[in-house]
């Protein structure tokens, strides 16, 4: 049997998995195929590459390379979406290869079909490190708002000590050996003197070492009102004692301008011989982010087009660097929850991220209810080891980002940094809330007061969104004509597909699962509960309150996870219609009102476990929210259940079967895979000389 890779670019393990045809509707070629697989079923997975970049999938001819992506790996588990072709007469081998270190990371495009327009995965890969907090508030008194510089084997957290008994902002220094736990603070730089423009407060300082000195930015006030906010420049020798550079601040608002008296530093990075400063104001509403450029960090020039991010709140910008491409993780308050912010991402490929160049990759972490009834995350901050932002081995590879993450009311607990660890970079890098096929992203978290949908692990595949209607949750997707199927005239076929568990049903209540149908017009499609059933109905707005569908005239559970697939003909009969519950067809009576001819090309955007702008929202876990232009068969729903809902190798009635291992082994000359060496897979690892 042919192995994968030559030379030193031998891949050394891989294991045979193979799926179950009879758990296959038809013949389907590019298929994505959830495996999800363990250590207790490969003790190998353990020796991929710390981000898994080395695993891969092939055909059975163990060479032909399938394109897959993780969805999640840590080290003992992977979960991955693989385009398979499968056969509905015959087992299908595929194998799954690890343990080579040298090789470039292995994912590759979409593995969704062309007929595929969205899907909504609901993965993330920056998940909180498990001891959060890192740095935890000190009776009251907030640890937040900095920056952390790894020099040798030790790392330094320069952050603001916040005070909430009455007492000014201070800045203070901590160290660590791993990044994660912090001793003791001390300050390390204090207000000005009386009269200065910092004699007030000191905060936010972002600090790097270039040569043998190091640098601080860090904003300053000169009153308790903070009506004259600014920017000012500190050195060190030791990064312990710091002099203030004699002529701050270096930056600070301009008279009648957005950035009047309001300057906040954010981040500092060096691109060539110039060093980018993103700052934001803080005072007047909404909160908007400017850049500044320097050469020597005493002299700024404001950009142009400032302020690049307007609208809505938006503050607090980190930026990063990894290959060609810039990213910026920045704190975006929409309005629908005051001043409780999430974190979002975007690329771009020139480093300014000018309005006109920037990508939108998603929303990375949300505020959310837990665990706290009420919570805020700002001041996010990724680790890197220069001041260029571009690598990464203080964090073993991994991208770490800190942020500010305050919970309570009013004094209390105000500012603790917690941590966010990607350590499937890949994953990281295109963003959270995204679509797979890498066009409909998710832009919106919707929630009352303190309240966002929160990720969850809990859910059926990987990550999910975990929703309460009482708080408004809901999430959504902007038009878009790839989500419209009518003309007025004529409809198209199209089918939706996703995983939910109901936390709550009530009698005569609709709850919406996905639908593109707006608050006040911009009906076309949706999916939702009423009365505890599962109802399905395309709509022709021209003609008022006019739809055809089906629904599944039985009452569904709670506490129960259900694959739910609607399907439509494009044929404007309801009998076009179809439910699928677990891969089984269910409707089993008409939905229809009126003369239906076509759906009209709406505007409304699509919601996610609500509709009708938040109207109408679901209580629990959604996950694999997928949109596709073609009525779905029943033999793919069959294959997609069957995929999605036993996805581990191995199970008892899932889709993988489990096959042995093996491993490729150098012994006397001969190089060859271990079985046909006659040596067992398992006593490989003491065999004498021989390394695997």
């Amino acid at each position: 049997m042919a192995w994968y890779g030559s030379g030193a670019d031998k891949w050394k393990y891989r294991k045979k998995i193979t799926v179950d045809h009879t758990k296959i509707g038809a013949d389907v070629a590019n298929f994505m195929t959830i495996v999800k697989i363990t250590t207790s079923e490969w003790p190998d997975l353990a020796q991929a590459q710390h981000n898994g970049g080395d695993i891969l999938f092939t055909s059975s001819d163990g060479t032909t390379k399938l394109v897959h992506r993780r969805a999640y790996f840590d080290g003992t588990t992977l979960i991955a979406r693989v385009q398979v072709t499968h056969d509905v007469d015959a087992d299908q081998n595929v194998y799954i290869y690890c343990g080579c270190a040298t090789c470039v990371d292995q994912e590759g495009v979409s593995p969704y079909d062309a007929n595929t327009v969205c899907a909504q995965t609901m993965d993330n890969a920056w998940i909180p490190y498990a001891s959060n907090p890192v740095l935890p508030c000190d009776a009251g008194e907030g640890k937040c708002w900095g920056s952390v510089w790894k020099e040798g084997s030790t790392y330094h957290f320069y952050y603001t000590y916040v005070s909430n008994s009455g007492a000014t902002n201070r800045i203070h220094h901590a160290t660590s050996a791993d990044g994660k736990s912090w001793g003791n603070g001390e300050e390390v730089l204090p207000v000005g003197s009386a009269g200065a423009w910092d004699d007030y407060n000191v905060w936010l300082p972002c600090v790097w070492k270039e040569g043998s000195t190091w640098y601080m930015i860090y904003a300053g006030t000169d009153d308790a009102s903070g009506t004259h906010k600014a920017a000012g420049l500190a050195t060190s020798d030791d990064g312990v004692t710091w002099t203030k550079y004699g002529s701050n601040p270096v930056l600070q608002g301009t008279a009648g301008q957005w950035d009047a008296n309001f300057v906040e530093p954010s981040q500092v990075i060096k691109i060539g011989s110039t060093y980018y400063l993103w700052y934001s104001t803080l005072g007047p509403s909404p909160r908007n982010v400017g850049l500044a450029t320097s050469t020597d960090l005493m002299t700024w020039s404001k950009d142009a087009n400032n302020p690049i991010f307007t609208g809505d709140n938006y503050y607090c910008p980190c930026v990063f660097k990894v290959g060609s491409t810039y990213y910026m993780h920045i704190t975006h308050d929409d309005g629908n929850v005051g001043d409780h912010g999430y974190l979002e991402m975007f690329s771009d490929a020139a480093g300014t991220f000018l309005s006109a160049n920037r990508t939108f990759l998603g929303v990375i972490r949300p505020t959310g209810k837990s665990p706290a009834t009420s919570c805020r995350i700002d001041t996010p901050f990724v680790l890197t080891d220069t001041i260029s932002r571009d690598t990464y081995t203080a964090s073993n590879g991994e991208y770490w980002c800190y942020f500010n993450f305050y919970q309570g009311t009013g004094a209390t607990g105000e500012g603790e940094t917690w941590l966010l660890v990607a350590r499937n970079t890949p994953q990281a890098l295109r963003g959270v809330w995204r679509d797979e096929k890498g066009t409909h992203h998710v832009v919106s978290g919707n929630g009352t007061g303190a309240n966002r949908p929160v990720f969850t692990d809990s859910a059926k595949v990987s990550e999910g969104i975990d929703l309460q209607s009482s708080t408004g949750d809901f999430i959504s997707m902007p038009d878009s004509n790839d989500f419209s199927f009518g003309n007025g005239t004529t409809d198209s076929a199209f089918s939706i597909s996703v995983i939910v568990k109901f936390d709550a049903l009530a009698a005569t209540t609709y709850y919406g699962i996905v639908g593109k149908y707006g608050a006040t017009g911009g009906y076309e499609w949706l999916l939702h509960i009423y009365n505890k059933r599962l109802v399905m109905r395309c709509y022709d707005e021209s003609l008022g309150s006019c739809y055809i569908g089906r629904t599944y005239a039985a009452d569904l559970a709670t506490g129960t996870w259900y694959h739910i697939v609607a399907t439509y003909s494009g044929s404007s009969l309801s009998s076009g219609v179809k439910l699928y519950l677990d891969g089984t067809q269910v409707d089993n009576a008409d939905s229809k009102s009126g003369s239906y001819v076509a759906m009209e090309a709406g505007a409304a955007d699509v919601e996610i476990g609500s509709f009708a702008g938040g109207a109408y929202n679901l209580d629990g876990i959604i996950d694999e929210v997928e949109i596709h232009n073609v009525e779905r068969a029943s033999t793919w729903v069959t294959t997609s259940y069957n995929s999605k809902m036993k996805p581990l190798v191995g199970e008892a009635g899932g889709l993988w079967g489990n096959s042995t291992a093996e491993r490729w082994f150098f012994f006397n000359g001969v190089e060859a895979p271990a079985a046909i060496l006659g040596i067992p897979s398992a006593n490989i690892a003491s065999v004498n000389g021989v390394g695997v």
